[in-house]
């Protein structure tokens, strides 16, 4: 570990990420030709190590091209003739980027050329799977779990053969929820129709074991090392509990219960069957925490208090256990030692850049990781030209920066329409006026005041401050909040209180002196049935007084629950009876403020949502972006754009289709547009094995059997 700490600690710019100065960067490719240029063509090897290192830190985000100035950087300091800092980058490399294959090589061939032995690389290969979800790794790593994309079947995949089959059959509107193996490959339990259930591998000897009470919901997490029982979490409208569960008498005994139901997270049972290692959560998973429980005195001990993702695992021979954490900036994986039950020494890294897609299936015994990748999640914001009466595009979409590719949400007009203001979501968050026509980007970050999402902002008319909705760091708690751009300070205005309300949507009135917002309240109904009602209301900036200005019948649309008007009489508001029935139905609605008229505008074909909606600049149309929710017949996720009159209902469609497009703003000329859209869906994800990153466990002397 010392010998890997020092080259983490030697390229730890990789890794890191700096706050941008207020100024148009030169985007990443351009500084990689330059610096190729500065050192090939003009042999200037000191102000190309300068601009490759500038890449590493600006570019975090860019993995492609973070990854070709780090190989580049190595090359330089081999041509200095400094070849143990050459060797540190390009082993850097290997654990840091073991995914980027053509690169991988380029660096153990010259590695190779400095002495270094390969035997020292990590390796990477893919399964090659078809699209589906990957719903688990036997821990030997011989068999996988995976639902094929379009399907209910729960399938079994050797990985060494290639050989699958469908060992559970989904039935009707049912399909496997989950499924875990046990640990000699024999059996799977899964959870279907709320009950816990276990066969043999192939599908045969199916059988109950375990039958829900129809009011919690069921997960098998882990087995046990001896394979005679199971962990199972169980969540039902109030707690979230840890169970084991026998799996001979189907006998359940609670080993934890926290109150609220995101509040107890990912056990993973030592090898030895010593230690469950859990994740806890406070203020709705904002604050996680790993502990460490005893099974035999049942002591809990915390291992690690601060910053923590995702706990992942065990590290083979139960020496330490394993998490994911963005602590310096981007995501890694990070270990804590563990001796006797407690937690040795502080957190050491791993492996940097996991990337925001990655997520562990399995550690096995012999120290391979298999894990997840999401495939190259592109979100980002374009604008186009439009003709708003006939649907024509009169100007192709163009992407409006190149900064930050992949991570670029939820564009705002300025007033005068010369500006967009876009969060950046992963990483340092960070929100982002560009220029149009000409004039420097600026940043403002906000990671160090936001935590998580940005989930949506509006920008007040004279361009002072952004009205916030995400998890604000101070008060650690969701809301929404006031955020000034010159002065950074930071005022909570609404503060959702977890598990009573949820308020979204913050929209500014135009006269800046108030904002609506979109208020869920829950409450438990005469029948004793969990229930909420939806309501819209007004906040005065100045007073803090507010009034409801529309609480509907039916339940609103809450991620895009309504828009104001232009002239700020006016509410267009999606409501849905999604929670009624399966083959729900979207309809948008025009409601009239201070008791004005209330009319249905347009309704929606089953299980079509509505993605975003905003009005023309005029007041006289409504433009949304809709998309079908249903994979087998709207596999790529496209979304359109849809004009409607408010007056006739006349419908014209955006002669523009794009996965995923959302986040619609339309320029204060009604003919510009601007959107987010999204180049993968959440299905679209590779299963990887990784192995030389972890050790292999010391092999164990097997018992002797000579007889005395």
């Amino acid at each position: 570990m010392k010998k890997l700490m020092q080259w983490i600690a030697a390229t730890m710019i990789i890794g890191s990420v700096l706050e941008l100065p207020a100024r148009a960067a030169e985007s990443a490719s351009v500084l990689l030709q330059k610096g190729i240029f500065t050192e090939e063509t003009e042999g200037n090897l000191d102000a190309a190590i300068k601009i490759y290192e500038q890449i590493a830190t600006e570019a975090a985000a860019n993995r492609a091209v973070v990854v070709q100035a780090q190989y580049r950087l190595a090359v330089c300091y081999q041509k200095k003739g400094d070849e143990a800092q050459a060797i540190t980058i390009l082993k850097g490399i290997l654990v840091q980027f073991p995914t980027d294959v053509a690169l991988s090589q380029k660096a153990q061939a010259l590695l190779a050329g400095l002495g270094q032995p390969a035997s020292e690389a990590v390796t990477v290969r893919k399964i090659p799977l078809p699209p589906g979800w990957v719903i688990s790794v036997s821990s030997s790593g011989r068999f996988l779990a995976y639902m094929p994309k379009g399907s209910k079947d729960l399938v079994v995949y050797e990985i060494a053969t290639g050989k699958s089959w469908a060992a559970i059959k989904g039935k009707g509107d049912k399909y496997i929820e989950n499924a875990e193996f046990s640990p000699e490959d024999r059996l799977i339990a899964y959870v279907f129709g709320g009950s816990i259930h276990t066969a043999r591998i192939d599908g045969s000897e199916a059988k109950p074991i375990y039958k829900g009470d129809g009011k919690s919901e069921l997960w098998v997490v882990d087995w046990s090392p001896d394979g005679g029982s199971l962990i199972v979490d169980s969540t039902d409208s109030t707690s979230k509990s840890l169970f084991t569960l026998d799996v001979k008498t189907g006998t359940m005994k609670e080993l934890k219960r926290k109150g609220h139901p995101e509040e107890l997270w990912r056990p993973h049972f030592s090898s030895d069957g010593r230690y469950l290692a859990y994740q806890m959560a406070a203020d709705g998973g904002k604050r996680k925490k790993i502990f460490l429980r005893d099974l035999q005195s049942f002591i809990e001990t915390p291992l690690v208090e601060r910053e923590v993702d995702q706990i992942v695992g065990w590290w083979p021979g139960d020496t330490k256990v394993l998490f994911s954490s963005e602590r310096t900036g981007t995501k890694g994986l990070w270990a804590i030692a563990v001796r006797d039950g407690k937690p040795s020494g502080e957190p050491e890294m791993v492996k940097a850049n996991l990337g925001d897609g990655f997520g562990v299936k399995q550690i096995t015994r012999d120290g391979l990781i298999y894990y997840t990748e999401e495939k190259a999640s592109t979100e980002s914001v374009y604008v186009a030209a439009a003709n708003l009466e006939t649907g024509e595009i009169t100007d192709q979409p163009r992407r409006v920066t190149e900064r930050f590719p992949g991570t670029q949400y939820n564009p705002v007009w300025s007033n005068d329409g010369q500006k967009l203001m876009i969060a950046v979501q992963r990483g340092q968050r960070r929100f982002l006026t560009v220029p149009l026509s000409s004039g420097d980007e600026t940043d403002y970050p906000v990671a160090h005041i936001f935590d998580n999402v940005l989930q949506q902002h509006a920008w007040s008319e004279n361009g002072g401050f952004l009205l916030v909705q995400s998890f604000y760091k101070a008060l650690q708690k969701s809301g929404i909040y006031r955020y000034d751009l010159a002065s950074g300070k930071t005022q909570p205005l609404v503060v959702t209180e977890s598990g009573k309300n949820w308020n979204a949507h913050p929209r500014l009135a135009r006269d800046g002196n108030s904002f609506y917002y979109a208020r869920r309240e829950f409450f438990q109904s005469a029948d004793k049935r969990d229930d909420w009602k939806d309501q819209i209301i007004r906040h005065d900036l100045r007073s803090g007084k507010e009034d409801t200005v529309y609480a509907p019948a039916e339940k609103l649309q809450i991620w895009w629950p309504f828009e104001l008007s232009p002239d700020g009489t006016r509410l267009a508001v999606v409501i849905s009876d999604q929670f009624v029935k399966e083959d729900y139905v979207v309809a948008i609605k025009v409601v009239g403020l201070n008791g004005g008229e209330s009319k249905e505008v347009v309704r929606m074909a089953p299980r079509e949502n509505v993605t975003s909606l905003t009005w023309a600049p005029d007041g006289k149309r409504l433009v949304s972006t809709r998309e079908l929710d249903d994979n087998n017949r709207n596999p790529q996720g496209l979304a359109g754009v849809w004009i409607t009159a408010v007056d006739s209902g006349e419908t014209v469609q955006l002669k523009l289709s794009l996965p995923h497009m959302r986040h619609i703003a339309i320029h204060p000329d009604g003919r510009q547009i601007a959107f987010q859209t999204r180049s993968r869906f959440g299905w679209d994800r590779d299963l990887w094995v990784m192995e030389g990153l972890l050790p292999k466990p010391v092999a164990q002397a097997a018992p002797s059997t000579k007889q005395n």
